[in-house]
């Protein structure tokens, strides 16, 4: 402890001001990170070698042992096995204390005073040795479990890429983040394995010497809960295991909620989410509640235990005709007391963190064994090149290549028979369906999948840029340089080329604006693939890899982007471009075609045209092309084709669309929603929490929604009642010995108990007189038993409540909160309210809360005793309260502080993790898995930093407070002492008050860290609580209006002066428009980003507050009830995904139609062979995650389908803009035309040829409405903003025009009958609604009066939106 001196001036400054990272001391040299990963690596390396010999199976354990065998079992073991061993001598000295307080005591005052010091002084010693054990122990846990990080963190650097996807990445997240924290607690525990047992022998035998055969009841009874308590701590590992399927599925479906809350509020799906998480909400509540009731009975049982033990054996002692005495009584609970925390507590706590950490180890070990890259040295591949071909002209050469992902699974080769050669300064373009192979092409350079047969051979450094941008937590000049040298000159142009110049100015710090995957500077996804082309572009490498750049670009920025990237800057380098817009290949020296791994199409486009190659054909058959929509790509080529490779790569050239591997697509994704909420909630915790103390209100809110006033007036009497009856239990014990002292004096025991004929007063030794005390005694033990039990079912019975009312407010408050309001706040952090701060509420805070209850119940009583024996301890009780109060002031502060600092150093330790895991293709192809190394142990010896100072104030303030105890101690025995001097005191009061003083250490520190761990627990309820005050939508209008019941009939919707403004300032989104979209007409929305096209589409589904009216078919939807309007418009979003459930549960989520009605209509959406080829067909589960190898295209059609079912007369359909080709978008936009041919369509397009058939398109250009016409009519209007846009696409203007000519000439718009409508709607009753204006007599007469005095007006101006004024 004299070590820890120097943690005086860290609580000077954590009380004078907040703590900061920069008052953190560095970590010493033994317990750095590369220190101590080196060493585990030798010994593991050792076991690896002879494991690869034969000699023997690797054990890591056998390492650990190596490393730090000594420290566990050696240096921790003696510490803790003295402390105990004084422990039982201070029982043994308490014997001859308690013999000076007898009546016929011959102890002389000398004797006694030496009795009296010796028992303080084994006490004092004790307690000096206790500290250093925990603080060593917990030393070596947390060495141990920085080396277990670092080996682990280095495999994940070689890893085969097998095991790094989907699924396997939340399992290396949870080694970091779970596994290997249990060590921490296992050092200490394990040495109780072995301690435990020795000390029982011991208390046995000396019980066996003072209360003889009498302590065997007491004893059984002991060792019959050490298999008791085993077997409850089984029950409850299987029970958290259950549990933790259950919490899983609740957090999956919360995820996805977070993630896709606006598209279940457009399916108008929170009823049956609602239902849903209610539904698995029970079940988990229902294994909580066992899990806590079953704690409540043993914690119950356990606080009882100590007192039944003493009734069996002072019941045995006294019905064998023995005498109780103050020594024998207090003596044996002191030892009773030891032995039962030894062995009901200590015990099973070690063998349960021992087999923790076996178990943590074995996975460890389980993950340390798997399959490593194999590492292809540059020259052992360049010599595959040379060996090729004598010149040094070529790059790359793969002869007969077949690969495949995964060796061990008789699965088809993902490359197979790949012959190709590109040459040195080549642009090689590779194209191909989904699924086709490209970035497994990639990947084979790269040497990341595993070759089957044939030869790779590559010839020059690398450069790479994946499909998904990735970016690591830095800022963004060090995510642009990504360990290269600063060169400003190359640094601007590739800033500029890759169109990031006028994005860096509008950054707060420019370049050195800090981003990441978790942290920092959030960037829009097309600054995300800009940074990541601009990584690989300023890399100096001979070989750039380049998978899809273009996918999250618009059209300028792309075409841009190509010209300045690979037709200048990298013109001279040798380029392998993966893409699907097809434009670009009239720049390539070569382009390659793949499909299912093979090579469809390899060679010069020129050449292949010259001899005859039909390439639209080709590429048309690879869904690269829309045949029917598309002029002749050879005409294409041929016309633009300049004789030089550099005025090849300079055409100005146009884009189409691609998207990603299907079989690559788990690899991309981050790791499952489990693993993430593990890694984001320990980055959520920030000092902010730790600021201020919980107020009483959140204390008073919590118990009220448990039980209200009743049930916590119920509790704290039950509490109140039970403290008594324990205290009042060991006091008849102290009063019955007292008696036998007293008045026995030597006489023979009574031999006959029975004898009840005896007339004389009633004295100590008559039969009846025991009878009665007896049954007190029996009476006041299982008065104790049954209030523990009633108290803790009482207490948990509350907290499961009260944790039950929160997440339904929670969660109903969250999932009907408005849009605005959910954008205000980060879905991570909701996310950790209802993953990590629900576990603390639902598991950890009642039992955390209880067992602080009760010990402070315990000091109370300990207090109460002993100035109940001797009034004068008061003397130094008040002022060591008053000490203590000051300490705990002075010591939470800083402990806060300090624990807010770990819980962010912790935060980029695992971003550094989940970054490398999703950057690891990146990391390597750089070669930077050393520097990245660095990194990982450079943030984990910040923790570490952080972890010790943790542990050294705890461990400081507990030998404080340990101080007090002796005090206390040393105050109540020497006290005793000297009041004995003026007044007699009775042995057995004086044995209650200091047994339950020696009771004191353990608890008060117990009890001090409860405390602390409760108010910081409770900040999750304040924390939780707060979101129960989100903005929820108005459900019901303030006016409702009167419908029919078929409404809408027609599809007619007419905006009137409707104007939505931004989220964060007053400028407008939409600005007064004016349009109607007439009944069964087909219009695609246009526009620029941040024209207003979603916000228009926002304000028609009610989820953004608009001004204006919105009619369908002539009622306002501002009366129409949220539920009602979006339950009437279909609604296929940009983003589909399957939500948790199955595959008819995302269908038809109501349950509404038959097996039949679904099976037909996926035939009519062409998904019925996919849906027959899954496991389950209808009843397959998915998940967001996990889509049954659903494509964006088909996902769009299980929402056409679930549209279709509803047949409903409006759909609302959002393009998505990539993941999709042609021929997807082509199925889609045909099964629309052929189901949904008598609706209204609103379609928003990123792709001009997806509307160009429309009847009418809308332009809008800064929430304006700038043309409303059809398409054909839009082209002839050369100054318009269509005619502008078509020619800027990308897209063929020639055959746009055509396609719009012929859907004007031939396919002309036919709405339903002005007559018609009139007809049908004079029938409807409408009596019953007041008619205030003609508007609200007839649908159609709206109809009548936007459509002439708008839609027929001439094109052209901005007639369709009216001013602001």
């Amino acid at each position: 402890m004299v070590k820890l001196v120097w943690t005086q001036k860290l609580f000077q400054i954590g009380y004078e001001r907040k703590l900061e990272n920069i008052d953190i001391y560095d970590v010493l040299p033994e317990d750095s990170s590369i220190k101590l990963s080196s060493d585990l690596a030798r010994e593991w390396e050792k076991e690896l070698y002879k494991w690869r010999s034969g000699t023997g199976q690797p054990s890591l354990l056998r390492a650990l042992f190596k490393c730090h065998g000594w420290s566990v079992f050696g240096l921790t073991g003696l510490l803790l096995l003295l402390e105990e061993s004084l422990r039982v001598i201070q029982t043994v000295l308490l014997a001859y204390v308690l013999s000076y307080f007898e009546h016929t005591s011959a102890v002389s005052k000398l004797q006694a005073y030496i009795y009296a010091t010796s028992f303080c002084l084994a006490y004092i010693f004790a307690s000096l040795l206790d500290q250093p054990a925990f603080h060593n122990s917990y030393v070596r846990g947390l060495q141990m479990k920085v080396a277990c990080s670092s080996l682990i963190y280095r495999k994940v650097l070689r890893l085969q890429n097998i095991h790094i996807n989907r699924d396997t990445s939340g399992d290396i997240a949870r080694l970091m983040s779970e596994e290997v924290h249990k060590f921490n607690l296992s050092v200490i525990a394990i040495n109780y394995l072995w301690i435990g047992p020795l000390q029982a022998l011991v208390i046995g035998w000396l019980l066996w010497q003072q209360v003889g055969l009498s302590c065997l009841p007491g004893l059984g009874l002991l060792l019959v809960l050490v298999p008791l308590q085993l077997s409850m701590n089984k029950v409850f590992h299987k029970l958290r295991g259950r549990i933790s399927e259950l919490t899983h599925q609740r957090l999956q479906i919360v995820n996805e909620l977070l993630c896709n809350l606006k598209l279940v509020k457009l399916c108008n799906w929170e009823m049956p989410f609602l239902g849903l998480v209610s539904k698995i909400r029970k079940l988990e509540m229902s294994m909580i509640s066992q899990t806590s009731y079953c704690r409540g009975l043993l914690t119950a049982f356990f606080f009882s235990t100590g007192k039944l033990v003493m009734f069996c054996t002072f019941a045995t002692h006294i019905f064998s005709g023995n005498f109780l005495t103050a020594q024998n009584v207090f003596v044996s609970l002191a030892m009773f007391e030891m032995l039962r925390t030894s062995l009901s507590l200590l015990l099973p706590w070690g063998l349960q963190h021992g087999l923790e950490a076996c178990d943590a180890i074995n996975r460890i070990q389980k993950f340390l064994l798997l399959e490593e890259k194999l590492m292809l040295t540059l020259t052992y591949r360049r010599k595959l090149v040379s060996a090729a071909a004598e010149s040094n002209e070529i790059a790359i050469i793969a002869k007969d290549f077949s690969a495949c992902w995964n060796l061990q699974k008789p699965t088809p080769s993902t490359l197979e028979s790949i012959s190709v050669v590109v040459k040195r300064g080549q642009l090689l373009v590779v194209a191909g369906a989904s699924g086709s192979g490209k970035t497994s092409f990639l990947m084979a350079i790269l040497g990341e999948i595993p070759e089957q047969r044939g030869q790779m051979g590559v010839s020059g450094k690398i450069s790479f840029c994946g499909q998904r941008p990735w970016m690591f937590s830095a800022s963004i000049r060090e995510n642009i340089l990504f360990g290269s040298k600063w060169d400003k000159l190359r640094y601007t142009k590739a800033v500029e080329a890759c169109g990031l110049t006028e994005e860096l100015e509008g950054l707060p710090d420019g370049d050195l604006t800090i981003v990441g995957e978790e942290s920092g500077q959030p960037l829009t996804v097309e600054q995300r693939a800009k940074l990541n082309l601009a990584r690989a572009v300023y890399h100096q490498a001979d070989i750039y890899l380049i998978d899809d750049p273009f996918e999250y670009l618009d059209v300028k920025t792309g075409r841009h982007i190509f010209n300045s990237c690979f037709c200048q800057l990298l013109q001279d380098k040798t380029v392998i471009l993966v893409t699907n817009r097809i434009h670009y290949l009239r720049a390539a020296e070569q382009i390659l075609v793949l499909t299912q791994g093979a090579i469809r199409l390899l060679g010069n486009p020129l050449d292949l045209i010259n001899q005859g190659v039909d390439l639209e054909k080709v590429l048309g058959d690879c869904g690269l092309v829309d045949v029917e929509k598309s002029l002749t790509i050879e005409d294409s080529i041929v016309d633009s084709a300049l004789p030089t490779v550099i005025q090849l790569r300079s055409e100005q050239v146009l884009e189409s669309t691609d998207d990603m591997d299907v079989e690559l697509e788990k690899m991309m994704k981050e790791e499952d929603e489990f693993a993430s909420l593990q890694l984001e909630t320990h980055s959520q915790v920030s000092s902010s929490q730790h600021d201020q103390p919980v107020g009483r209100a959140v204390y008073l809110r919590y118990f009220y929604l448990g039980g209200g006033v009743v049930g916590m007036a119920v509790f704290l009497l039950v509490w109140f009642v039970m403290q008594s009856t324990y205290v009042m239990c060991d006091w008849w014990l102290a009063y019955w010995s007292l008696d036998f002292t007293g008045e026995i004096n030597g006489q023979k025991p009574l031999e006959d108990l029975n004898m009840y004929n005896s007339t004389t007063a009633i004295s100590p030794m008559n039969p009846h007189n025991i009878m009665v005390k007896f049954y007190v005694f029996a009476g006041l033990t299982a008065g104790v038993l049954l209030l523990s039990v009633h108290g803790a079912l009482t207490f948990f019975y509350m907290a499961i409540r009260s944790a039950k009312k929160i997440h339904q407010r929670v969660f109903h408050a969250m999932l009907y909160t408005t849009l605005d309001s959910f954008s205000e706040h980060n879905p991570i952090k909701l996310l950790t309210c209802f993953s990590q701060n629900m576990n603390i509420i639902d598991n950890v805070l009642p039992i955390c809360f209880f067992d602080a209850v009760q010990c402070l119940g315990i000091m109370l009583s300990a207090v109460i005793v002993a100035a109940a024996v001797n009034f004068w301890v008061l003397l130094v009780s008040v002022p060591l309260l008053l000490i203590f109060l000051c300490a705990r002031k002075y010591y939470i502060k800083t402990a806060k502080d300090i624990k807010a600092i770990e819980y962010e150093s912790r935060a980029p330790l695992y971003n550094h993790l989940t970054s490398t895991l999703r950057g690891i293709w990146t990391v390597r192809a750089f070669g930077s898995e050393e520097r990245f190394l660095r990194s990982f142990d450079r943030y984990q010896d910040r923790h570490t930093a952080a972890c010790f100072m943790s542990l050294a104030i705890n461990r400081w303030f507990a030998f404080r407070l340990e101080i007090l105890c002796m005090v206390f101690v040393v105050a109540v025995c020497y006290g005793a002492m000297f009041v004995q001097e003026f007044r007699a005191l009775d042995a057995g009061l004086v044995g209650l008050s200091l047994t339950y003083a020696m009771n004191m250490l353990g608890l008060f520190q117990w009890s001090v860290r409860q405390s602390a761990d409760v108010e910081t627990q409770m900040t999750s309820v304040e924390k939780t609580l707060a979101y129960t005050s989100l903005v929820t939508e108005d459900t019901e209008p303030d006016t409702p209006s009167l419908m029919p019941s078929n409404w809408p009939q027609y599809g007619i919707i007419t905006y009137e002066g409707v104007s939505v403004n931004h989220n964060n300032d007053n400028t407008k989104a939409l600005r007064n428009a004016w349009c109607c979209i007439r009944a069964h007409e087909m219009v695609g929305i246009v526009g620029k980003a941040g024209a207003g096209k979603k916000t228009f589409l926002s304000a028609l589904l009610g989820l953004v507050p608009s001004s204006g009216t919105i009619r369908i078919d002539g009622i306002n939807i501002h009366e129409i009830p949220l539920p009602k309007l979006r339950e009437s418009i279909a609604v296929i979003p940009e983003n589909p995904v399957l939500f948790y459930g199955t595959v008819r549960d995302n269908i038809d989520p109501h349950g509404d139609f038959t097996d039949e009605h679904i099976w037909k209509m996926l035939d009519e959406v062409h998904l019925k062979e996919k849906v027959l080829m899954l496991p389950e067909n209808l009843y397959t589960e998915t998940c967001a995650d996990n889509p049954c190898g659903f494509s964006t295209s088909q996902l769009q059609l299980v929402c056409v389908a679930r549209a279709a079912l509803k047949q409903k007369k409006i759909l609302v359909l959002e393009e998505a803009v990539t993941n999709t080709d042609w021929r997807g978008s082509a199925v889609i936009q045909q099964t629309i035309k052929t189901l949904f041919k008598h609706c209204t369509v609103v379609t928003l397009a990123h792709r001009l040829r997806t509307i160009i058939d429309y009847d009418r398109v809308m332009v809008l250009e800064t929430g304006r409405i700038n043309e409303f016409d059809t398409p054909y009519e839009l082209l002839q209007n050369q100054n318009g903003a269509f005619y502008k846009m078509s020619l800027e696409s990308g897209e063929d203007f020639k055959t746009l025009l055509q396609i719009a000519q012929h859907k004007f000439e031939n396919k002309p718009y036919r709405s339903p009958s002005l007559e018609t409508i009139l007809s049908t709607e004079v029938n409807m009753n409408f009596s019953s609604a007041p008619v205030r204006s003609p508007n609200n007599f007839l649908p159609a007469f709206q109809t009548l009066r936007l459509t002439r005095t708008i839609n027929h007006l001439s094109t052209g101006g901005n007639r369709f939106s009216m001013t602001d004024d």
